[in-house]
């Protein structure tokens, strides 16, 4: 969805990140999301904390120490 930002279009626009990014990483549980109204019209944004499910890896698939 585009929003108009101080009178200008196609400059932002909103999606579903969340669901984006736990449709294209398969390794990704959601942890926390607040649904936050704005005051004043009908738009709603999105906040989302999501987490791994394994261990973070490097390039060459050797697991990083405190992820």
């Amino acid at each position: 969805m585009e929003v108009t930002y101080r009178g200008h279009q196609s400059l932002l626009w909103k999606a579903d990140y969340a669901s984006l990014y736990l449709n294209l990483f398969d390794d990704l549980d959601p942890v926390y999301v607040e649904q936050i109204p704005y005051l004043e019209d009908a738009n709603v944004d999105c906040m989302f904390l999501l987490s791994r499910k394994r261990p973070a890896t490097t390039l060459s698939g050797q697991s990083v120490q405190g992820a």
